[in-house]
């Protein structure tokens, strides 16, 4: 009886021990990864859902792909900051209309980003909110019948987002999953894509600004 009480003191000791080192380890790896400077790139397929506030963005449009590539730096504490631009591009599914409107919508946008960066191992959580300024393309062809080029107009552009990475090492990261959602301060009516009128879509379901969900990935490289 003895023997099995001193045999269960030693177990337990060597699983106080190992329960010690592991979290010794992940304490280490946390404190020692605090990467300052980076340079990111995320590409993601942009989605129109039913919440989308403007119909016609929404019904009309297809979303190809979202991309950004920036800088990001560690200010202080788990805070960063970064800059970069990002290429949006979606099109018009002539299918889904009966005036014959084709072509592609672009947005090119710059932006400004803060964020809060935390390390748990080799995952990392980012939580983030982009602000910037676009430059809208509407390539439609009757845009290009009246204009010879596309339609350009400007716009104020909001994205908060969410980003999970994992870390190869101290100098590559892949981003699992990055999930934002982009809001701008244009409308897509008749005027935007330079046409008169659009069959089925009244001023009040054109009213609204545009917005869009994007699901996508990435990677970063670490600067130390």
């Amino acid at each position: 009886m003895i023997y099995k009480t001193e045999v269960m003191k030693v177990r337990l000791a060597i699983f106080h021990l190992l329960f010690i080192f592991a979290v010794s380890n992940i304490t280490v790896a946390q404190k020692d990864f605090e990467p300052t400077g980076s340079l990111r790139v995320d590409v993601g397929l942009p989605a129109t859902l039913e919440v989308a506030t403007n119909a016609g963005f929404r019904d009309l449009l297809t979303g190809l792909l979202n991309t950004a590539v920036y800088y990001q730096n560690t200010i202080f504490g788990s805070i960063t900051l970064g800059v970069g631009g990002k290429y949006t591009l979606f099109n018009v599914n002539e299918f889904k209309n009966n005036i014959d409107l084709e072509g592609n919508i672009h947005l090119l946008t710059g932006f400004g980003k803060i964020g809060y960066e935390r390390y748990y191992g080799m995952l990392g959580v980012e939580y983030s909110m982009r602000a910037g300024y676009s430059y809208n393309f509407s390539s439609t062809n009757f845009c290009k019948e009246e204009l010879g080029r596309a339609k350009i107009t400007n716009s104020w552009m909001i994205e908060p987002g969410f980003t999970l990475s994992y870390v190869i090492d101290e100098r590559n990261a892949w981003t699992l999953c990055h999930l934002s959602y982009s809001f701008y301060d244009f409308r897509f009516n008749e005027e935007f894509v330079c046409v008169e009128n659009l069959p089925g879509f009244n001023q009040e379901r054109l009213s609204g600004r545009t917005s869009f969900l994007t699901f996508g990935f990435g990677y970063t490289h670490y600067l130390k």
